[in-house]
C-alpha cells in the first residue's frame, strides 16, 4: 500500500527485511517510485508486516502474486535443488560395482560347471561371488551414517531437515551469515553515553555515577513508554537502572505523548509532577533534536559532527532533550516546546562474545566468512571488524550490486566480504555467483525474504528461536539457538562424517576384494570351492556391523577443522584412497589363498585346508578394520582411540569364529574342523602379516587430505579452481 494519512505509524518489516527495529512510516512524497522493503521506503506499506503502533490510510497498490511475499514466493517456485553429488556418486559406485558383480558371478558359474561338471556347486560359487561383491552395505552406510550425524547435530543445537545435506557440510567453502541475532546478541545495548557536558563510555554506568550521566539516562527514560518493549526504550530503561538505580515507583503521572512521526523525527512525553508543573521529555533523530533545542550554531554543528563520528562506528544515535513547562495544560503541539538539549546516546547490538573464536576457526578451515545485512554499509563494517572478518573494508552496497552484470558480480565475489543494503533478490544473486565460482555455499537466514537464497544455497541454514516457517522450510538446517557458532560444529560434524564414511568405503572395498578373490580363485586353479554363501554370509555379520556402527563413532580426526574444505568435485573414492583399499585387499587375499593351497598341497585336506584359510581370512579383516580406522594416525597408535562398537564387534567376530570351528553343530553347518595350536598360529599370523605391512606405503598412495603443501588455511582450493582470490 502507498500511505496517503499517518499518525505515529510504525511498522516491524523484520520479515521480509531481517531488521528487527520498526520502521516509522509517514506520507508518500508526490511522484514518489515504488521501492522494495527498507528505511528508504517510509511511505510504503508491505503485505505481511505488522503495524507496532500508529495509525494511518492508505491506498492497495497491489495484491497477491504482485506483492513482495508474492514476489518472494514466485523465485522459490523457479529454485528446483540437484541431487546431492554424494547421492550421485554413491550411485555411480553401486552400479559399476553391480555390474562387475554380475558378470563376474555369471563366468564363475559357468567356468566351474564346464571344469568340472558339477553345475549345481557351480552355480552356488556363482551366487557366493555375487554376495561377495555387491555392495549392499554402501546404501546402508549412508543412511545410517547421515540419520546419526542429525542425532549428533542435534546435540550441538542443530536440526538436520535434509539429510542429504549432512555430509555436503564437510565441503563448505563459503559460509554467508546475516547479522542480527546471528553474529549479535538481538538486544539493543547502551553503549555511549554523552551528556552536553561530557563523554563517558557505557561500562561506567554504575549507581552514583557522574550526575549528568544519570541526568541523562533519567531524560531518556522520560521519553521513553512506561511499559514498552520497543528495544531502544527497552535499553535505555536497563541503563538507567543501571547508573540510578531502579525507582520504587514512578512518581510522575502521564499527561500527554506526542508519537514519533515524520515531520518531527522525535517522541516527545509530557508527566505531570506532584507539584502540578509539567516535565516534557523528548527523545529522537539527533539532527531534529539538536533543531528544537536552543543551541548557538556553532554547537549545534559540532553535535551534528559527534552524531556523525558515532554513526560512523555503528552505532544508532539517538538525542535527548528535556524541559520543565510553564504550563498547567500540556500543550497541544510539538513546535512549541522550548527543549534543552541533554545529549546522546549510542545503541549497539552486541557481538556474540564467541563469535570471533567461530570465525577465526572458520578461517583456519579454510572457510570464506561473508557478512550479508540490510544494514548501513557502516555499521556492517563495524560488525565485520569486531567479529574479526579477514577484509571488513571490502564493502558492497546493494544499489552498487543492481549495476554489475552477472561476470563483474562473480569478480566482485572473489575479493568482497561484506554486503550491505542487500536485498533478498541480491542475496540470490550472490549465492548463485558463488556457486558459478565453483564454491559451496552455506547461507543462513531468518526471513521470509530469505528463503529464496537459502534454498538455492548448497546449504541453507534458518534460524529456530526467530525465523519464519517460511524460512525454515526452505532450508536445509535449522539453527536452535541461533548462535553463529554452531554452524561452525556443525561444518565440524559434516566433515567428521563424511570423513567416517570414506573410511567404510574404504574398508568394505579392500573387504569385498578379498572375499570375491577367495571365492573366484580357488575354481580358476581347479582348487575346491572354499567360500560358499553361508561362509560369506557368516562374514556379513562381521562386516555389516562394523561398515554402519563402528567406522560412524569414529572420531574425528585431529586437525580436521584446521584443513581446507575438499574439492566437492573430489569423487567419493580418491585415486590414493582406491589404490590403497584394493592394496589392502589384494594382501589379505594372496595371504588367505596361499594358506588355501598350501594347505592342500602338504595334504591336509580339504576341511583342515578350508578352516585354516577361512582362519586367515577372518583374521586379515579384524585388521582392515583397525588399518582404516584413521587417515592421520598410523595402525598402532590407533589402537589407543577408543571406540566401545569396534571393541564389542572385534570381541563377537573372535567368539563366532571360535565357536564357527570348536562347537560341532556349527562347524558341521561350515564344514570346518578344530585347529590344532601350531595351524591356528599360523593362519592368524598369516592374516596379520599380510595386511599390517600395507600400512608402510601408507604415505605415498593415500596421503592426508589437505596436508600436500598448501599455502594459508583454505587459499590452496579456491587458487587451484579459479585463481588468485
Amino acid at each position: 500500500m502507498v500511505v496517503l494519512e499517518s499518525e505515529g505509524l510504525l511498522v516491524d518489516e523484520s520479515l521480509l527485511t531481517g531488521e528487527a527495529v520498526p520502521i516509522p512510516k509517514g506520507p508518500a512524497d508526490e511522484g514518489a517510485t515504488w521501492s522494495g522493503p527498507g528505511k528508504g521506503a517510509k511511505g510504503f506499506l508491505y503485505a505481511q508486516t505488522l503495524v507496532v503502533s500508529g495509525e494511518g490510510t492508505a491506498r492497495v497498490h497491489a495484491t497477491g502474486t504482485r506483492t513482495e511475499v508474492g514476489h518472494i514466493a514466485g523465485a522459490l517456485g523457479t529454485i528446483s535443488r540437484e541431487v546431492p553429488l554424494l547421492q550421485r556418486q554413491t550411485r555411480a559406485l553401486v552400479l559399476a560395482i553391480s555390474a562387475a558383480a554380475g558378470v563376474l558371478s555369471v563366468l564363475v558359474a559357468v567356468l566351474v560347471g564346464l571344469t568340472s561338471g558339477a553345475w549345481i556347486p557351480g552355480l552356488l560359487a556363482g551366487i557366493a561371488v555375487a554376495i561377495a561383491l555387491l555392495p549392499e552395505e554402501i546404501p546402508i552406510v549412508l543412511t545410517v551414517y547421515t540419520a546419526l550425524g542429525a542425532r549428533r547435530l542435534a546435540e550441538h543445537h542443530a536440526l538436520a531437515r535434509r539429510l542429504s545435506a549432512i555430509p555436503t557440510l564437510g565441503a563448505v567453502t563459503v559460509l554467508c551469515t546475516d547479522k542480527t541475532g546471528t553474529l549479535t546478541l538481538n538486544r539493543m545495548t547502551v553503549a555511549e553515553v554523552l551528556p552536553a557536558g561530557q563523554a563517558l563510555p557505557g561500562g561506567a554506568l554504575t549507581p552514583g555515577g557522574p550526575t549528568d550521566v544519570q541526568a541523562l539516562l533519567l531524560s531518556a527514560s522520560r521519553a521513553s513508554g512506561p511499559a514498552s518493549h520497543d528495544p531502544m526504550e527497552l535499553a535505555i530503561l536497563t541503563a538507567k537502572e543501571a547508573a540510578v538505580g531502579k525507582e520504587p515507583s514512578r512518581p510522575l503521572e502521564l499527561a500527554r505523548r506526542f508519537p514519533f512521526n515524520q515531520r518531527s523525527m522525535i517522541t516527545v512525553y509530557v508527566w505531570r509532577q506532584d507539584t502540578g508543573k509539567l516535565t516534557a521529555a523528548a527523545k529522537g533523530a539527533p539532527e531534529a533534536i539538536l533543531e528544537r533545542c536552543s543551541l548557538p550554531a556553532e554547537d549545534r554543528a559540532r553535535w551534528a559532527e559527534v552524531a556523525d563520528e558515532m554513526a560512523s562506528r555503528g552505532l544508532r544515535v539517538l538525542g535527548v532533550a528535556e524541559t520543565e513547562l510553564p504550563l498547567t495544560e500540556p500543550p497541544s503541539d510539538v513546535g512549541s516546546l522550548p527543549l534543552s538539549f541533554r545529549g546522546f546516546l549510542g545503541f549497539v547490538d552486541p557481538l556474540r562474545p564467541d563469535v570471533p573464536a567461530a570465525i577465526r576457526e572458520c578461517r583456519e578451515a579454510g572457510i570464506r566468512v561473508l557478512l550479508v545485512t540490510g544494514d548501513h554499509p557502516q555499521t556492517a563494517r563495524s560488525v565485520a571488524t569486531l567479529a574479526g572478518l579477514a577484509h571488513p573494508d571490502r564493502i558492497l552496497t546493494g544499489p552498487e550490486a543492481d549495476h554489475l552484470d552477472p561476470e563483474a558480480l562473480r569478480r566482485e565475489v572473489r575479493r568482497v566480504e561484506v554486503y550491505a543494503r542487500f536485498r533478498p533478490d541480491q542475496k540470490l544473486r550472490l549465492v548463485q555467483a558463488l556457486r558459478e565460482e565453483g564454491d559451496v555455499v552455506a547461507m543462513t537466514g531468518d526471513g521470509v525474504n530469505d528463503a529464496p537464497a537459502l534454498k538455492a544455497a548448497d546449504i541453507g541454514i534458518a534460524m529456530g528461536e526467530r525465523g519464519t516457517e517460511v524460512a525454515r522450510e526452505a532450508a536445509s538446517l535449522v539453527l536452535l539457538d541461533d548462535a553463529f557458532p554452531t554452524i561452525v560444529e556443525t561444518v565440524r560434524t559434516g566433515r567428521r562424517i563424511y570423513g567416517n564414511i570414506q573410511k567404510a568405503i574404504g574398508y568394505l572395498l579392500a573387504v569385498h576384494v578379498a572375499i570375491a578373490g577367495m571365492a573366484f580363485l580357488p575354481v580358476s586353479f581347479g582348487l575346491p570351492v572354499l567360500l560358499f554363501p553361508v561362509e560369506i554370509v557368516f562374514l556379513q555379520f562381521i562386516i555389516d556391523p562394523t561398515s554402519a556402527l563402528a567406522f560412524e563413532a569414529e572420531p574425528e580426526e585431529p586437525g580436521v577443522m584446521r584443513r581446507p574444505p575438499r574439492d566437492p568435485r573430489e569423487p567419493l573414492v580418491r585415486k590414493g584412497a582406491l589404490a590403497f583399499s584394493l592394496l589392502q585387499g589384494s594382501a589379505a587375499l594372496a595371504g588367505t589363498f596361499a594358506v588355501y593351497a598350501l594347505g592342500l598341497h602338504a595334504g591336509l585336506g580339504v576341511p583342515t585346508s578350508r578352516s585354516e584359510a577361512f582362519t586367515t581370512l577372518v583374521v586379515a579383516n579384524l585388521f582392515l578394520i583397525l588399518l582404516n580406522r584413521s587417515t592421520t594416525v598410523g595402525f598402532p597408535s590407533s589402537l589407543r582411540i577408543p571406540n566401545r562398537i569396534l571393541g564389542g564387534v572385534l570381541v563377537l567376530a573372535m567368539m563366532i569364529l571360535g565357536a564357527s570351528l570348536y562347537f560341532p553343530p556349527i562347524s558341521q553347518l561350515f564344514q570346518f574342523v578344530p585347529l590344532a595350536p601350531a595351524p591356528l598360529g599360523l593362519a592368524a599370523a598369516v592374516g596379520v602379516g599380510t595386511t599390517v605391512w600395507v600400512e608402510l606405503v601408507r604415505p605415498r598412495l593415500n596421503p592426508i587430505p589437505g596436508r600436500s603443501g598448501r599455502s594459508a588455511p583454505g587459499e590452496g582450493l579456491r587458487s587451484a579452481r579459479r585463481g588468485p582470490p
